[in-house]
Order: structure tokens, then sequence, then C-alpha cells
């Protein structure tokens, strides 16, 4: 059964008759879990041969379940089957037995629900309370059917904290387990339960000092849970201890146990004691449960007891010794991840101890959870990694700075050590090649997270430090291989692999005059005498020549046969996108070498290889242009030595991709426009990283980056005509325009503004692709702060909002058309925030409000989110402007003073007030619909994707209304809230916007009422039958 509301299938009413609805969910239990659904008898009700079938009888008892009936016949279901049923025929006990689960179920569901429990009266609650309790009891003593009667303790736990039940504890051992202490089982399921439910965030109540006041009332009880624990753990059961641990482990992590009661309890003894007495098995892995909860709660933070400490402490560390060691000689990974847990639990929450100025031989803690580091099981060792983390972010911390150093000395031995063991750890496994996807990832996770420990102890450590060890490790292990059988070589290169890992993820760290460790490293690279056919020691290679680029460029007899072997790596599938990596990063770091033409060659190769389909060496589009961008890169450093070879090598660049350009949008051409997109690409990559310099000082050195644009504007016109229904070709067009036009500068770029607005308004008009609207947007952004230009923006957002208008008719287009409505509404939200006032002082202002209004509708987060911006830029405006008619209302021309400063300042007040007026009258006219959108939302009837957002949000409307016109908002919202029973959330949300308080404030008490009743909605819609409204 699914606790989700039931799919939009007719089916029957509920009964208010117990006896008929019973006979009903009978036959719908039989109908959803039997293997053979059952035949209706020959006279049937056409309600019965309904229910019969699986589908509908699913959505019929998904809707009982919501039903005010269901308290009666759930409690009469468990009744009936409440006898032993050992009798009959295996069929009828499973139908039973399915019964009875679903009962249990549902009172589970229901009883976490505030919506559910408001269905009885207050009064029915203790007699509700005790016929679970009875149930439970009963249930177990049956047969002991653990799941139906964790159900029923899930269910007594949460009505508990619903009736304010705080008694529970003291109750239940009075008149459950004392009259029959064979209930024991489920009474420390119950205790187990109780606190979890507590700290639940599934158990909705009214609210939320219910489950304070029932946590305070469990803090109470301790002593005499405790006695019960240690009571039941003194007997020699298995099981029996189990339980116990378990329900520990639930008090220690979520009730406020007294320091007091813990250290004078055998509580702190009973997971040792069971850790020292049992193997690998479930009772081992629930000590080590309690021992964590132990560690994690009272460690030296605010709880810290120096009693306490001075025990938990001296039983951990003892495991540390033989039983640990003993764990280790057996291989007993279960025992060892244990172990694992427990040292690093009491590393991290212990930090202050260690890093205490008293010698409390803190280091034989380090020493341990770096033994656990040491073990050959990734899962297990990458336990530790977050204490390393932590460790070392500590260190670092110390002060003063003397005792720092003294301190990071004092470990700098164990941390070497460390680092020995992550290159172990960053081995690829043996059989790497022949793991599933899903493990092959796992394993790229876990050795990113080992070099990030390695970065950390190169922070803490040094550079230098760091390299010795892993330059002397990368020896160790290249001595091993070169020892190997030469027929065993191209398999036992990972431990070199694992090496170079490492010291390529300390690249920055190093210094680029470094002479000591990286030219025999480089040479080993240099000569090629590690296995050439493994793309994953080749992909790590070129990682590492790439990273180590500004130290190539100081030594750069390297160079040459370095970048060759990262040529040979574009040509191999596998290898290609590290190998361009590579290669971009060495032009990067190598900028004082000439490598122009050296990587223009190559690159040149690799664009005639992918454009001849019958070539075997086909670069991916992206490592393409990765390579190109370490061209440009290159040859712009290049261009600081020879300013005058930069139009060359521009035009060497730039023409090619011209002329090919010119070919396939040419009428003639048949092809797709994948050719087109490439190209385009190439010329972005060219606009972006190609720094030209100025041969004449007059002209900026971005002026060949303009003439670029205009000789390819009639191509690049062509390219939308030719594929005006390619969004992938818009994307890349636009993308191209934005960076040409911030590379360039508005002031530059001026004289292809006027163009490129017509085409943008064209190619929207004709192919409504969005990229379109967002390059619309980057117009606003470069010049909607100069004045001169801000009438052609203005005529360009009427007309594409024309074309929107056209597009979005209705609710339906709005939805098939969700990144069109995103970013028209955040054009014009942009208009609004730069350039407001001709929008303002338009009848368009009005039609886009309504427009925004029907967007709130559709069921698209971004979109959704796009409308909101577009109305918190218009209501922000709203605030300013009211602002500035307040100021210049205060301001006046001294008498005598200049007629046409004062006509001026009479004209500018005129203006703000015209915009004021302008903007009130599409506030007033469309703001009812807007604050009722925003109500629905807040219950759940429309998106609430964005709460809060400081560029757009259901809070920052509320908020900015409340500012603008408080009575207005508070009327409006009066009709929305009317479907919203009375509750603390809604009267809370009402106060907030009554006395004005701060946004933050508001936000919470949003989030709040939006939660509560989005809740309230979906469970009550589902009970209905999918009405609107929750009265």
């Amino acid at each position: 059964m699914s606790n989700k509301p039931p799919p939009n299938i007719a089916i029957p009413p509920h009964c208010e008759n117990p006896d008929d609805e019973v006979a009903r969910v009978k036959i719908a239990i039989s109908a959803v879990f039997s293997h053979t659904p059952p035949q209706p008898p020959p006279n049937a009700t056409e309600i019965e041969i309904l229910l019969s079938r699986r589908v509908p009888a699913d959505a019929y008892l998904t809707s009982f379940q919501r039903c005010p009936i269901a308290w009666i016949v759930c409690d009469r279901l468990l009744i009936e089957s409440g006898e032993d049923s050992s009798g009959t025929s295996a069929a009828a006990q499973a139908e039973t037995a399915s019964r009875r689960f679903f009962a249990a179920q549902t009172l589970m569901f229901k009883c976490r629900e505030d919506t559910f429990i408001r269905q009885i009266p207050p009064s029915v609650m203790p007699s509700l309370r005790d016929s679970l309790v009875t149930q439970a009891s009963n249930y177990f003593l049956l047969g002991g059917n653990r799941p139906l009667v964790t159900r029923l303790c899930m269910a007594i736990a949460a009505l508990a904290v619903q009736m304010n039940w705080t008694t529970a504890i003291p109750d239940i051992l009075e008149t459950v387990y004392g009259p029959n202490p064979k209930l024991v089982p489920m009474v420390l399921d119950l205790f187990s339960i109780l606190p979890e439910e507590c700290s639940s965030d599934r158990l909705f109540v009214s609210k939320t000092s219910k489950k304070e006041v029932m946590l305070a009332a469990l803090s109470e009880n301790v002593d005499s849970v405790v006695s019960f624990l240690t009571h039941t753990f003194a007997k020699d059961d298995r099981v029996g201890r189990l339980e116990v641990m378990r329900c520990m482990s639930s008090w220690l992590k979520y009730v406020d146990i007294p320091i007091d009661v813990l250290t004078k309890s055998i509580m702190l003894e009973m997971p040792f004691r069971t850790i020292a007495e049992n193997s690998s098995d479930d009772l081992f892995d629930v000590a080590v449960d309690c021992i964590c909860e132990m560690l994690c709660t009272y460690g030296t933070g605010p709880r810290a007891n120096s009693i306490l400490i001075g025990r938990l402490v001296p039983a951990v560390m003892a495991l540390g010794a033989d039983p640990f060691k003993q764990a280790k000689e057996m291989q007993d990974q279960d025992l060892l991840r244990g172990y694992c847990r427990i040292f690093s639990e009491m590393g991290e929450n212990y930090m202050d101890l260690i890093m205490s100025k008293e010698d409390l031989e803190q280091n034989k803690l380090v020493e341990l959870v770096l033994h656990c580091t040491e073990i050959p099981d990734m899962e297990i060792a990458t336990l530790t990694l977050n204490f390393w983390y932590s460790f070392t972010s500590a260190l670092e911390s110390q002060t003063p700075f003397d005792f720092r150093q003294r301190r990071i000395e004092y470990y700098t031995p164990l941390l070497t050590r460390l680092l020995q063991v992550c290159t172990v750890l960053l081995r690829y496994p043996t059989d790497i090649l022949s793991l599933p996807p899903d493990a092959f990832d796992d394993v790229v996770r876990d050795r990113f997270y080992v070099t990030e420990t390695i970065q950390d102890l190169c922070h803490l450590l040094g550079g230098d430090i760091v390299l010795t060890c892993l330059a002397g490790r990368l020896q160790e292990e290249y001595a091993l291989f070169e020892n190997t059988p030469d027929n065993e070589k191209e398999e036992s290169w990972q431990g070199c692999e694992s090496c170079l890992l490492a010291i390529n993820s300390v690249s920055k760290y190093i210094p680029n005059d470094e002479s000591t460790y990286l030219p025999g490293i480089m040479s080993l690279l240099s000569h090629r005498t590690l296995p050439q056919d493994s793309h994953l020691l080749r992909n790590t290679i070129s990682m590492t020549i790439g990273s180590f680029g500004p130290w190539l460029g100081l030594h750069p007899n390297y160079l040459e046969t370095l970048m060759n072997y990262i040529a040979e790596g574009l040509a191999i599938s596998e290898c290609a996108s590290a190998a361009a990596i590579a290669v971009r990063e060495l032009c990067e770091g190598c900028y004082k070498q000439q490598m122009g033409d050296p990587v223009l060659n190559l690159y040149d190769n690799i664009v005639k290889s992918n454009l001849n389909d019958t070539s075997n060496f086909q670069t991916d589009q992206k490592d393409e242009n990765e390579v190109l961008e370490g061209v440009c890169k290159a040859v712009s450093s290049q261009f600081e030595f020879n300013p005058r070879m930069a139009s060359t090598c521009f035009e060497r660049l730039a023409q090619p991709i011209g002329n090919r350009l010119a070919k396939l949008v040419a009428p003639e051409s048949t092809g797709s426009s994948k050719g087109v997109v490439a190209e385009i690409e190439r010329l972005t990559v060219i606009v972006r990283f190609l720094n030209l310099p100025s041969v004449d000082p007059a002209q900026p050195g971005d002026a060949l980056i303009f003439e670029l644009m205009k000789q390819s504007w009639s191509l690049l016109d062509a390219t939308a005509f030719k594929y005006p229904e390619d969004p992938n070709l818009a994307e890349k067009l636009c993308r191209l325009h934005k960076h040409a036009l911030r590379k360039v500068g508005a002031d530059l770029y001026a004289p292809l503004l006027e163009p490129l607005m017509i085409q943008i308004v064209r190619n929207f008009d004709i192919s409504y692709q969005s990229p379109y609207l967002y390059l619309a947007s980057i117009c606003i952004t470069e010049y909607g702060r100069k004045l001169e230009y801000v009438p052609k923006l203005f005529v360009m957002v009427s007309q594409l909002s024309t074309s929107c208008f056209s597009l979005l008719k209705s609710i339906e287009d709005f939805t098939n058309h969700p990144d069109v409505v995103e970013e028209f509404f955040y054009l014009v939200g942009r208009f609004m925030y730069y350039c407001p006032e001709p929008l303002v002082l338009s009848p368009l202002l009005l039609s886009l409000i309504q427009c925004a209004s029907v967007g709130m509708h559709i069921q698209h987060k971004d979109a959704n989110k796009g409308t909101l911006n577009f109305l918190e830029h218009t209501l922000t405006y709203g605030i300013d402007i009211v602002s500035s008619c307040r100021e210049a209302s205060l301001q006046s021309v001294p008498e005598g003073g200049d007629k046409d400063e004062a006509d001026a300042v009479l004209k500018a007040k005129q203006h703000l007030l015209l915009c004021q007026q302008s903007l009130q009258t599409a506030i007033l006219a469309e703001g009812q619909n807007i604050v009722s959108n925003i109500g629905r939302a807040l219950i759940g009837e429309l998106p609430a994707y964005t709460l809060d957002n400081r560029s757009g949000s259901i809070t920052g409307i509320i908020w900015k209304l409340n500012v603008l016109c408080p009575e207005l908002l508070l009327n409006w919202l009066a009709q929305p809230l009317e479907w919203a029973p009375d509750s603390p959330v809604k009267t809370e949300f009402i106060n907030c916007l009554r006395e004005r308080r701060g946004r933050d404030e508001l936000t919470l008490a949003t989030k709040a009422f939006n939660k509560y009743y989005e809740r309230m909605r979906s469970l009550v819609t589902a009970s209905r039958g999918g009405s609107l409204h929750m009265y």
C-alpha cells in the first residue's frame, strides 16, 4: 500500500456504516495483497466486483486510510484477526496477516498526522491508546509477529506525542511489563521507538512544542528506563540484550540523559562488554552503534564531563589493543569496520583533547586511526578521512604560532606515514577494467576523497615534505615495476599510477623552481618506460604533465617529448579528454615558451581529421575546443614579444572557420546543423580566449574581434535563418554573441547593437527559441544603464512581448513552453531592474503582470521562478519610486532662484509622480490575482518552488507588498486564506504581516505556513477525491 494520493480512478464513496465498510475493505485487501485476486460471488454487487480488481482496490484503500471511518474499521480488523489462526489454511493465514498489517500500518499513518488526529475527539484518545497497547501485547503473545508489533508500537509512540502522554514510561512499566514480564521485547521495541518518533520529521503535530514536551518527559524518566534496561541486560538472553542495546542507542541519540545517570549505571559498560563477548554479528554492530552515540553525544563540547571522559577513553583505547589486533589478524571486515567507526568517532569528537597542550598520550589515538586507514579495504579505510580533515584543520588553527609548529613537527612522522598509506589507497583494483560502471564510479569517488586528504596534508606540512614522501614512494613502486617479469609488466602499473596521481594532486603546492624530485619524475615520464597500453595510466600521466605546466615552462627541455606523448593520447578515444585538458594546461603554464606554432599545427591536424569522414582519428568537439583554448592562450602569450604577428595568427585561426561556415550555410548545402554548430563553437572559443594586442594605440586590441563579428554577421544571420528550429544552434549562436559583446565592450560593440536586436526579434518571432530572449537580457544588462540606448531596448522588449503573447495564449501554452516563460520573465524583470521607466509608463506593464499571474500556475520550477523574479523587481521599483517621490516632495528651489532650475525640479517631480501613479494603477488592477495565487501556492494548490530567494520569491513579493500597501495586502489575502483552517502557524503568519516584522521573521513564518498547509491539503484532497479546498 502506498501513502500517496489515489490515482484518478472512479471509486465508490466510503460507507459511514462501519460494518459495511469493513466488508468492503476486506475485499479490497484481498485484491491488493493476494497472489490470486479473489473471484466475486455470483450475487456480488457492482461495488464488490469493482473492489475485486487490484487497481481500483488499491485506490479505494489509499483513500480509505484518510477517512475518519478508518479509525473504527482498523480497530475492528485488529480485533477480528486477533485470535490464534494457526489451525486455518495457509491462504487464510496469509489473508489474515495482510488484514492485520494493513490495519496497523493505517493506524500508524493516521497517528502521525495532526490532520487525522483531529478526526477523533480528544476524549476518545485514551481508549484508542489502550486499545493499541492491548493489541500490540496480544499479537506479541500470539506468536511474536514482530513487523506487526513494531507497526503498532510506532502508532502508540506517535499517538503518545499527539495526546501529550507524558507518563508513558511509568504507565507501560506498570500496566504492561509489570503484569506480564514476557512482554519485555515488545516494551523494548516501544521504548526504542518513542524517542525516534519525538524527533522524526514524519510526525506532524499541531505544535512543535508537543515533541519538546514529550522529549522532556522521557528525560525525566531516564532512571526508570535505565533500571529496566539494566535488569533486562543482566539476563543471559542474547535476543534480549540485542533489543536492550538498540533501545539504549536510541535513547543516547535523542534523549538528554544526565551524565550522572550514565556514569552511575552499567550503561557505559554494556556495549564494551558486548563487544568483548561477541564476534561479528548484529549484536556486535548494535554495540558499536551505542559506543559511537556515546562518543558523539558526550564529546569534549558543551556536555563534556571529566568523569565520563575518564571512563570512556580508557575503554575505547582498550579496544585498540588485543581486540583490534585480533580482528586485523583474522581480516574480519565486519569487526574492522566496527572498530574503525569507534576510533574515528572518538577522534572527531575528542579533538580538543588531542590538541591539548597537556601530554595525554594523544598520539596513541591518532595512531589507532592511522592503523584503521591502513586497512586494505577502501570502504573501511575511507571512514577515517573525515577525521584526518578535522585533525589537519585543528593543527592548522593552533595558536600561538610556535606551539602550532611544535605540534605539526610532533605529528609529522605520523602524517608522512599517512601519505604513504594514501598512495596505497589510491591504487586501482586489479580488476578495474571489468567492474560495472557504478562500481567504477565508486572507485573514482573514493580516489578523489583520498587526494583531498593528501592536499590537506600538503597545506599543513608544505609541498617540499609531501613531494619528498611521494617521490620516494614513486621510486619504490617503480623499482618493484622494474623487477617485475616482462610478461607481467603491462598488468603491474597500479602502484606507479597511484603515486603519480598523488603527485598530481599537490601540483599547486610545489614551487616552479623545484629541482630535486620533479626532474626525475619528468624524465621517467619522458622515457616512456611505463606501460603504454593502459589508458587509465596514460590519463594520469597526461593530467600530471598538464598540472605541472608552470614548472615545465621553466624547464622546457622536457616539453617536446611530453607534448608528443599528450598528442598521441588525443588519438585514443579513452584518453582524448585528459590529453586535451593537458594541452590546455600546458599552454596556460608555459606562457613564456614559444608554443604557438606547435600547438597550432596540432590543432590544424585535429580539425582536418574531424572534417574528414574517412579518418580514423576523430576528436570529440569538447576535446577539440579544449585544445583550441590552449592554442589561443599560447599564441596570446607570444603577442607580448611580437604584437605584429597578432593579425596573421588571428586570420590563421578565424579564416578557415569562416570559409567552412560559408559553405555550410550556402543555399545548395543540404547537411545538418551539426557542422554549423561546431564552427560556431570554435568561433566562440576564439572570441573568449584569444587576447589580441593593440597595434595602433588609438585602436583597442579587441577591434579584431569586433571586425570578426562584423564580417561574420551575414553568415551568422544565415545560420539562424537556415535552421530556425534547432535549439542547440540557437543556444550556441546566442552564446557567441554574448561573449563577443562582453569581450569587445559595450562602447566598441555599439554599432552592432541595433542589427543584433533586429536579429533577436526576427529570429525569436520565427522560431520561439528561448536563447534569443536570454541574449536580449544580455543586451539590457550591457546597455540598460546608458540612457541613449534605452528607447531602442524598450522597442525590442515590446516586440518580443508581442511575440510571446501570441505564443502564450493559454495555460497549456505556458506549460508546453516553460523555457520561453522562464527567459521572457527574466528578460522583463531585468528591464525593470536596469531601465524601468519606459515600461512603467507603458500599458505593456499591466499586460506583463497579467501574463505573470498566469505563469504562476505552471508546474515548472525555473519558469515559476522567472515570473516571481519579474514581479519582485516590479515591486522593488515601486518601493524605490515611493521613496524618490517622498524625497522629491521635500526638495524646493530657493526664492529668487533660477527659473530653468525650478522648471526642471517641477518636471522631475511630475515625472516621478506619473511613474508612481502608473505602477499603482497596474498593481491595483492585478494585485488581487497575484496575491490570490500566492495564497493558493502557500496552501499547496499552486506551485511554491521558491519560498525564499533574494531575486524572485513568494516571501519577497509578500514582504514588498506589505511595505507598499499593507492594508491592501491583508484584504487581498483574506479570500485565499479562508481556505486554510485556523492554526497557530496561520496566526503567526498574519501577525507577521500586521506587525510589519522584518523579512527574516516573515520568511520563517511563510515557510512554516506552507509546510503545514501543503501537507494538510495533500491529505485532505486525497480523502475527498481531489477537492481543492480544505473546507
